[in-house]
């Protein structure tokens, strides 16, 4: 998880960097400290600033704090920004241009079985 959010928080910090208001509210911010997941909470879901969730000095901070409920309290923040939950149906855009990803194409496919269960002698006796 951690090497994943290596790779993306180049970008993500330079995405922050590059927004004025992002930028200085990121500067006021204490360095390195998962602390910063508080002011995240209020924030709207498509606020640049809710990147700073994919810093990942600032999760493995959290995460070796070995403190589940404040992993718990913390973990979906940054879970929400890098997990694409969708069906094998879905579509995400690709870009402004209209090309698309069709999902399908990019997940195993699932296969649904239904087995019938019974009990071996010894354990049919017991349960009756």
């Amino acid at each position: 998880m951690l090497g994943g959010l290596m790779i993306l928080w180049k970008s993500a910090k330079k995405l922050m960097m590059a927004d004025k208001e992002a930028s200085a509210w990121l500067k006021s911010q204490p360095k390195q400290s998962y602390s910063i997941f508080d002011a995240l909470q209020p924030l709207a879901h498509d606020d640049i600033r809710r990147l700073v969730a994919m810093d990942p000095k600032r999760v493995e901070e959290l995460l070796l704090t070995g403190d589940v409920s404040e992993i718990s309290k913390y973990y979906h923040v940054m879970d929400e920004l890098i997990s694409i939950r969708r069906s094998t149906a879905s579509v995400l855009k690709r870009n402004d241009t209209g090309g698309i990803v069709e999902l399908e194409t990019m997940m195993p496919p699932h296969k649904v079985r239904t087995v019938d269960l019974s009990y071996n002698l010894k354990e049919e006796t017991e349960a009756q």
